[in-house]
């Protein structure tokens, strides 16, 4: 099969989603210029979206890439089926576009992120560092005043325990964006104690009689917040569980998580299913979210301290009762 043809079959492919299809064609286009020596990096909408993926409904069209250098890059994508257009390249009718804005990288290079994108071939793709992506779309607001720092806030709730903050708070400075990076790690701190089980002002919800009838209802077999696909698929995974325990509580989801895993079930796919949990009653839709990613870290915490085994001997005696 052809490089051109292997894009095709690649952009035809109905099972997969417009992210992963991009995350792909990039990695076939990387390939192909590491042939002759050129290094491309992903940039620009490309690297937010797959930071993003499910956390916001941020999309792109175009992958932007900036190289190593750019002799002989017109002699690869013609090769590959590519058209150039004004220096915009188009993949015959379809809505691939790909872009080679000029350098140097904005950002560190020590901070690339390399993934492997298929688990049949070995092409992998390097994307632009998180901490760098964050102050692109900083810079954006900045500049133009649009609301893609939004996503920005985002990226900081989802991977607050794996950013390197001393270096996001030097280049946000250097960016003269640290104002706004502030903002969003002050506002990411109250929003996780917003909707923490802890906070007083959420305990009620675990407490109340409003809160007990939803998860009557919940537990009967009517989804409390409305009976889509999700919520249905939620409620059939979690019906075991709430035959075994008399209250949805923190560690009765922590134990949910702990089964999704041990059923090979992705990090995406249960931070989906968590945002439909009842104990996101009373949350607003971001929070929800926000809240599900702080569960899927609180998981990875107690794996790490040792809780984690606590909770499963603790649930399994209840059942055993």
């Amino acid at each position: 099969m052809s490089t051109r043809e292997e894009i095709e079959e690649v952009y035809n492919n109905k099972n997969y989603s417009p992210i992963y299809k991009r995350a792909i064609i990039a990695s076939i286009i990387s390939r192909e210029l590491r042939k002759i020596g050129i290094r491309p990096i992903v940039v620009g909408g490309s690297a937010v979206e797959i930071y993003a993926n499910d956390l916001t409904r941020y999309a792109t069209q175009d992958i932007d890439m900036v190289l190593t250098r750019t002799d002989k890059v017109s002699a690869v994508m013609k090769n590959i089926g590519f058209t150039s257009e004004g220096g915009i390249w188009f993949f015959g009718d379809t809505d691939i576009i790909i872009e080679f804005p000029k350098g140097p990288l904005a950002g560190s290079w020590d901070k690339l992120m390399t993934y492997k994108v298929r688990h049949d071939c070995d092409d992998t793709v390097t994307y632009l560092g998180l901490e760098d992506v964050i102050i692109d779309r900083c810079n954006d607001y900045k500049a133009w005043g649009t609301e893609k720092a939004a996503v920005a806030k985002v990226l900081i709730s989802a991977y607050y325990n794996t950013i390197d903050f001393h270096y996001l708070r030097e280049r946000a400075k250097e960016e003269l964006c640290y104002d706004i990076v502030k903002r969003f790690i002050k506002e990411h701190k109250i929003i996780i104690n917003k909707i923490s089980e802890e906070n007083p002002q959420r305990q009620r919800y675990f407490s109340s009689k409003q809160f007990i009838s939803s998860f009557n209802l919940f537990k009967k077999g009517t989804p409390h917040y409305g009976g889509t696909k999700i919520e249905t698929k939620l409620l059939n995974l979690t019906k075991p569980l709430l035959k075994k325990t008399n209250c949805w509580n923190v560690n009765t989801e922590i134990i949910l998580i702990n089964e999704l895993k041990n059923k090979h079930i992705s990090d995406n796919n249960i931070r989906e299913l968590l945002f439909f949990s009842p104990n996101g009653y009373g949350l607003k839709a971001e929070q929800r979210l926000q809240r599900a990613q702080n569960m899927l870290r609180r998981y990875q915490r107690y794996q790490k301290n040792g809780k984690l085994k606590n909770i499963i001997k603790s649930f399994t005696s209840i059942r055993t009762r």
